[in-house]
């Protein structure tokens, strides 16, 4: 199943779920505080991976813009943000997260990690990914970096972190994983939900990311490697809701 395709049936598993709170609940007209919190997340989701899903490339009134190598993978890039977005209207609801299980995760990385934990996913699917965005990010690339002299090459990583993290907190959370994995040249702390998350933050503070990478294919690589794990993801949390709401 294609990444579109999955998003597309996370999409109406979510919508199920939605549904079978309604058919459950006492009194649907008036739903109960944690039925309420369960429809708002699960239709916030549900409408923000199908969005994901059914996103076209992107069009401009300026050829110039349409026919820069860089459109198609801005493209994604903003499949990511809503893809994300979706997620973020789970784990954002304790009611939500409560149905997949107990955790004392309280943190954005810690309920994604919970999510991806609860999803499904193979330990060798996972390993998989991984590797994939290892290789990526450990390509030297040369860039402009605050500094750091014209014309420095540096694993793409640390373009990324330095550019785009603020500085107060490339030592704080995910930033300290990224800043040691600099510094040791070992990326093996780094893991699917660290990564992902640093591509969260990098889309906020940097916005068209993909001209770090200097290689537009480096780039389409590893945006489709983060939807393919997202998508896995969804389709994992919404297969695992409808059991459970």
């Amino acid at each position: 199943m294609s990444v579109r395709s999955k998003l597309e049936a996370a999409g109406k598993l979510f919508g199920a779920c939605a549904r079978s709170v309604q058919s459950k609940s006492a009194s649907p007209l008036a739903p109960t505080r944690r039925e309420s919190e369960l429809l708002i997340g699960l239709g916030i989701a549900s409408e923000w991976v199908r969005r994901a899903a059914a996103l076209e490339p992107l069009k401009y009134n300026k050829r110039l813009m349409n026919k820069s190598p860089q459109t198609p993978p801005l493209t994604e890039l903003i499949r990511f943000t809503m893809a994300w977005s979706a997620l973020n209207a789970l784990f954002a609801r304790p009611g939500i997260v409560r149905v997949l299980g107990k955790t004392s995760a309280t943190s954005e990385l810690d309920l994604f990690k919970f999510l991806i934990a609860k999803s499904g996913i193979s330990a060798s699917a996972i390993s998989v990914h991984e590797q994939t965005l290892h290789s990526l990010l450990s390509s030297p690339v040369t860039s402009t970096v605050p500094g750091h002299p014209p014309g420095t090459t540096l694993p793409c990583l640390q373009v990324l972190h330095e550019k785009f993290t603020p500085t107060p907190y490339r030592t704080k959370g995910v930033g300290k994983k990224i800043q040691t994995a600099i510094t040791t040249g070992s990326y093996a702390g780094l893991d699917l939900a660290a990564i992902i998350y640093s591509m969260r933050n990098w889309s906020l503070h940097g916005s068209a990311i993909g001209s770090s990478f200097r290689s537009v294919p480096r780039f389409k690589a590893f945006i489709a490697t983060v939807l393919a794990a997202l998508a896995d993801v969804h389709h994992g949390i919404a297969t695992e809701l409808l059991k459970k709401v």
